[in-house]
Formats: C-alpha cells, structure tokens, sequence
C-alpha cells in the first residue's frame, strides 16, 4: 500500500483528534486495568502519528501497546503482529505467528513480509492447491469471490497463468449473476460486495471498470451510513455477516489496519478503505 495516499485520507486536526480520543480511551482501560483494550486504542494513536510522519513517538507507541497487551491474560496476535509489522520486527513477527498457530496465509504473509520470498511462495502455492469450497459461497452472489480468491492466492504463489484464469472465471460468473442479485441485499452488503467486483476488475487491468464498482461501493456505504440504513448496517456487523468480505479485503490490503480506528465506526473504517482504492486506482489510471 502507498503510505502518500493513505495520509490524503485524513487532515491533520482528524489525526490529532484520533489521537487525543484514543489517548484518553487509554488511559481510562489502564485505570480499569483492562489493557487489552487499552492496547486496541493505543495502538491508534501509533497508527496515528504514524500518519503524521512522527515516526519516533508512532515507535514508541507500538512499543508500549505491545507492553499493554504483555499485560493482559487474552493477547490478540492480530494486535502484536501489527506492531511488530510497523516496527520492522519481521522475524519476530514470524515467529510469533507461528508459536500461535496463525492461519496458513498469515503465515505465509510473514514470511512475505520478512523476505522471505520463496518460502512464501510455496506456501502460497499449497495453500492454493489445497483451497476448497466453502458453505457460505453456495449464495450465488458470492461465488466470484470464491473464484477471485483462489485467483489471489495463485498471483500470490507467483503463478500467473492460474491466478488469470480464476480471475476470469470470476467475472464471467459476476456476469451470470450480476441481474438477479438477492432483493433482500441491504446498502451495506451491495457496499461489500461492489467492493469486492471493484478488486476483480482492478486484478484484471481493468481500472475504468474497476473505478465504476469502487464509486457504486462508495456510494452504498454512504446510504449505509444514513439514518434510515444505519440500522441494518450495524446489525451486519454485528452479526458478523461481513466478516467474510473483511478477511478479503485484509488479503487484498494488508496494510489497511491503520486507516482503522476503534474511535470511529465500522463504516467510517470501510469508507477510508474504499476511498483509498479510488485514490490507487486513479494514480494508476494515469500511467494507462
């Protein structure tokens, strides 16, 4: 991900006021001696002022959410293996997603991330050779995500042969499917699943295709975010009805962590994330 586009997402008041909420959401959780949570928030205010190029305090902050959540009897892996990420401890990172038995693909990704390419790839590849159907995509709607998915994990595993036929059987099922969508799909959910299409065509080349779905998704999120569909869109998420979507766009974005924050909502978060796609894909739009 590009750190220059990621920063145009944000002001600099909007930073510092992240900053200031979640500083004072901190140290309330340390006086309640709950330092998980006081990790979650602090590791904002890293991510904050890793935004605002202060990359010293931004180290010092990952540091001390890391001493936080050392604290705490239920350590999220996610949380240290942020932190060590942003610090450049790929090796320790690695190390410690293998102690705690994280999935295959994050395995894989720290072993991305630590350089460690060829091994990387391997597991990549067994991953993708492996990689097999699962209950939730027997939704139609839902099946080009199961096709793009095993196309990212081939492009992943450097085969780009198998990664470009998943991807184009992805679309040609988008198309068998793209006229008779659920009905009962709400803003959100057509926000997600736009988003989704959006990675489908970028993956192909297509950016003026793929520019179209990431505005329609934009433009969902916003009327998800209304007073009228606000409702249904939080009970989504706390459902954990997008969970799905998540963990793609995790895959697709590894980065994206630190344009979320526990001081904003849920779809402020995927509206950050869906504006940054735009901002990427009109850069490359530029080199076309």
């Amino acid at each position: 991900m590009h750190k220059n586009l990621i920063q145009k997402l944000f002001t600099e008041s909007e930073l510092k006021d992240i900053i200031d909420k979640a500083s004072h959401k901190c140290h309330s959780k340390l006086e309640e001696h709950k330092f998980r949570m006081a990790a979650f928030y602090n590791l904002n205010v890293a991510h904050a002022y890793d935004l605002l190029d202060d990359i010293v305090t931004a180290h010092e902050n990952y540091e001390l959410t890391i001493q936080y959540l050392n604290q705490d009897q239920f350590q999220p892996i996610w949380v240290r293996l942020e932190c060590l990420y942003r610090l450049g401890n790929h090796e320790e990172a690695l190390e410690a997603g293998i102690k705690r038995g994280c999935t295959p693909s994050a395995i894989a990704l720290l072993h991305e991330n630590a350089g460690m390419h060829s091994q990387a790839q391997k597991l990549y590849e067994e991953i993708a050779q492996t990689y097999t159907w699962k209950p939730e995509y027997t939704r139609d709607h839902l099946f080009p995500l199961f096709l793009q998915h095993h196309s990212d994990l081939w492009a992943k595993a450097q085969n780009t042969k198998k990664a470009q036929h998943y991807n184009e059987k992805a679309r040609k099922a988008w198309e068998q499917i793209k006229d008779t969508l659920p009905d009962n799909l709400v803003p959100i959910e057509k926000g997600w699943l736009y988003e989704e299409m959006g990675h489908v065509y970028e993956s192909a080349h297509s950016y003026y295709t793929a520019l179209e779905f990431y505005e329609k998704a934009h433009e969902k999120y916003l009327l998800g975010n209304t007073e009228e569909y606000l409702p249904s869109s939080e009970t989504h998420y706390i459902d954990g009805d997008g969970e799905d979507y998540v963990i793609d766009f995790l895959f697709q974005l590894p980065g994206i962590k630190i344009v979320y924050y526990f001081v904003h909502s849920y779809i402020e978060d995927d509206l950050k994330r869906i504006k940054y796609r735009i901002l990427n894909i009109k850069e490359q739009l530029k080199s076309v």
